[in-house]
């Protein structure tokens, strides 16, 4: 990156000069001009208010679509409705997206899955900054399950009230419908000096696709491509061109086909084209691997890594592994499409990428670029977040339509509440599956031996914290898990009782008990993937005669509280599984509802698997804690840093100074700081400010990613978008 000193003004200049010659080492002045031009460059862009209309009348002359004039009172307008809808459970995602339902169509490019994430930080509080910690969640408990109406007056204030410095809305909005508005768009940006946000579904936990003073563009409208571009990948054609890079590259992987989606595209559409075309060919033949609620995007689900319990993700690996192809368009205006063109096979591991090629569109044609670092593109948009580019559409890769088999558990069926023993089983079938058969050494009774369980096994089967016990994909695949489940439940005395109180064993009539009611479990089966996820109804308030897609998961007027989703790593889980519980029961007290409290809240989140070491193409952002990851933790700082931080990632000095990251990106909330930053084993402290905990906390940018990577998310940042273009809140060069 070549920085030219006469490019900024020389306040900045003497504000870099006094960093360096204060630094402990001399050679630091380089480094410090560098970062001093990158926040001057961040700061500098022009507002899209202060864009003439003149200005704006160009833009609009050259896209599709007309721009739309967006404010708070718009917002307003258009988005609260939903929100006063009661129940809860009642209302739908789908009404705050972009949609063409006939009876109720929602046409606001603003609006958002919480309500709150409208604000900076999803604070709509005009004084958020001086507030620590217990006063956002004293805000969080005040406004969830709650409609906006009965919202105390003084929140309702701070909402109505459209001077409220906190509101983070665009100053204009634009619904591309092809890749020439796009391209049109950011490269009116560049020459303007403006700032673009993109938004699909505003699924973000961080608000990450709203912004103030930008250009919003909404991808709704956008081509569709998921219906018509599924790919049978025939393993025998001679590849000739780079349009046939994703068969070549699927069939490498050992996948037979591909599908297309669009940027403006959700899973729930992409599920259903799917779906209608396993019925077309008169076979459950294909699945993609996605995220579990329907309304989320593609795009932004598969550039935070891309979870999913009960999606096949432990199976297959994360949404970043699926992709095989990407087009987007970048901060120069380029139109580009890119994948790997070259890679190794290694043992155990999906073909390893050596190399990446791309290609530009140019006059309608896909021609030879002009130089574009396209391998640190393809790992930044898998697992690195937002802000690279305008995703236009990934070319995923297609798997086998597996039945599913959940299984469900009553845990209060025979008498003993079983919430201690779900725990364990857990760990140990997702996450030490060979453990069974080793515990057979230990069990005298031949007809109570554990029949093995293989690490594919496993593999097959998430959770998630819930009434679902297991969520499994194949047949027989849950009835394996179920019969272990009865096996466990009959050696317990003889594997855990005694570590957790005197009434931590079963006696002889409780067992009776559990085995003449089933040992508590029944199991659900559905045809396919799609079947299973679908939730019949939900939609149909809105268009009794239209389709009928899948909805999980009921808008809320706040999302998250205090949660962390910090990463309990898989191997220090199954080594220290019973210290773990009996720490968090002497907290909580040796009962069933504390046992459900680790449960839900602690080991929450059961889509991380040993295959995950083995699906990541060695050249992808996706952090080395997830890759290793047991659960992640919704209260990781306030129940388990103290304790264990540094026993599960090491010390300070063990890591040579260089910080891991434990924080999942998936559902991370704003309030999200990683330790302290002189004491690794602290963690931040709750009943600070907000200023004092990014002083001397780790960012949440350096929580997820750890110090080494993410530096070298930043530095393809500052290579691909050098004006900082693209604008998500804590997203690489954010925040």
């Amino acid at each position: 990156m070549k920085i030219h000193l006469f490019a900024f003004p020389a306040a900045v200049l003497s504000s870099a000069i006094t960093g360096a010659l204060s630094a402990d080492e001399p050679s630091s002045f380089k480094e410090q001009v560098k970062h001093a031009y990158l926040r001057y460059v961040a700061t500098s862009s022009k507002d899209a208010s202060s864009v003439t209309n003149e200005q704006w009348e160009e833009l609009d002359s050259m896209v599709s679509e007309p721009i739309i004039d967006t404010s708070p009172e718009t917002f307003l307008a258009d988005c609260i409705e939903e929100f006063n809808i009661m129940p809860v459970e009642a209302r739908s995602n789908w009404q705050l997206i972009v949609n063409d339902f006939p009876s109720i169509p929602q046409e606001s490019a603003i609006c958002m899955e919480s309500l709150y994430h409208i604000f900076k930080d999803n604070n709509p509080n005009p004084d958020a900054t001086t507030q620590d910690e217990q006063v956002r969640n004293d805000l969080y408990l005040a406004s969830l399950n709650a409609a906006y109406d009965d919202l105390p007056d003084e929140v309702q204030g701070w909402i109505q009230d459209t001077s409220n410095p906190r509101y983070n809305v665009p100053t204009k909005a634009l619904f591309p419908r092809d890749a020439d508005d796009v391209v049109a768009s950011v490269k009116f940006a560049k020459k303007y000096g403006v700032k673009i946000s993109i938004k699909n579904s505003g699924h973000s936990f961080t608000g990450s696709s709203t912004r103030k003073g930008t250009l919003l563009l909404n991808m709704r409208k956008f081509e569709r491509y998921a219906a018509k571009s599924i790919t049978e990948c025939d393993p025998n054609l001679a590849f000739e061109d780079f349009a046939d890079q994703p068969c070549r590259l699927a069939i490498a992987r050992g996948k037979l086909g591909y599908i297309r989606v669009g940027g403006g595209e959700n899973w729930g559409e992409t599920y259903k084209a799917l779906d209608e075309y396993n019925d077309k060919v008169g076979e459950d033949k294909f699945f993609v691997i996605g995220g579990e609620a329907a309304t989320v995007s593609p795009f932004g689900w598969t550039m935070q890594t891309g979870l999913g319990a009960q999606t096949g993700v432990r199976q297959y690996g994360f949404g970043a592994d699926q992709v095989l192809q990407v087009e987007m368009v970048l901060a120069d205006g380029n139109h580009v499409l890119f994948g790997p063109s070259e890679w190794t096979k290694v043992e155990g591991k999906v073909p390893q990428t050596t190399a990446v090629k791309g290609v530009c569109k140019i006059r309608n044609e896909w021609t030879e670029c002009p130089e574009i670092p396209f391998a640190d593109i393809w790992r930044a948009v898998r697992g690195g977040g937002g802000g690279w580019g305008v995703v236009l559409s990934f070319y995923l890769q297609l798997h086998p339509d597996l039945s599913k088999e959940n299984v469900e558990l009553d845990y209060d069926c025979a008498g003993p509440n079983l919430s201690l023993q779900r725990i364990f089983f857990l760990v140990k079938y997702l996450h030490d599956p060979t453990y069974f058969e080793e515990a057979n050494a230990l069990i005298h009774n031949p007809d109570n031996k554990f029949d093995p369980v293989t690490v594919e096994d496993s593999n097959k089967c998430g959770a998630n914290a819930g009434t679902l016990f297991f969520e499994c994909n194949g047949a027989g695949a849950g009835l394996q898990a179920e019969k272990t489940w009865a096996q466990f439940l009959r050696n317990w005395n003889v594997l855990y009782a005694g570590h957790f109180g005197e009434d931590d064993y079963f006696t002889d009539d409780q067992l009776e008990s559990l085995a003449a009611h089933g040992y508590c479990t029944s199991i659900v089966k559905y045809r396919s993937q799609y079947q299973a996820l679908m939730t019949p109804g939900v939609v149909n308030r809105f268009d009794p005669e239209g389709p009928n897609l899948p909805n999980i998961g009921a808008p809320e007027i706040v999302a998250a509280g205090l949660y962390e989703n910090g990463i309990i790593p898989r191997k220090w889980l199954v080594e220290n599984d019973i210290a773990l519980v009996k720490m968090l029961l002497q907290m909580f007290g040796v009962t069933s509802t504390a046992a459900d409290l680790i449960r839900n809240i602690i080991l929450y989140y059961g889509s991380f698997g040993v295959a995950h070491e083995g699906t990541s193409d060695g050249m992808d952002a996706v952090s080395a804690a997830q890759r290793k990851a047991g659960f992640w933790a919704n209260m990781f700082p306030k129940v388990l840093h103290d304790a264990f931080f540094t026993d599960m990632y090491g010390t300070e000095e063990d890591n040579d100074g260089l910080f891991p990251g434990y924080i999942s990106p998936n559902h991370s909330t704003v309030v999200v700081r990683g330790p302290l930053k002189d004491d690794w084993g602290a963690a931040c402290p709750s009943d600070e400010t907000v200023a004092w905990r990014n002083e001397h906390c780790f960012s949440l940018q350096e929580a997820i990613f750890g110090t080494t990577l993410l530096k070298e998310l930043e530095l393809i940042k500052e290579k691909v978008d050098p004006d900082g273009m693209f604008t998500c809140a804590y997203c690489i060069g954010d925040n």
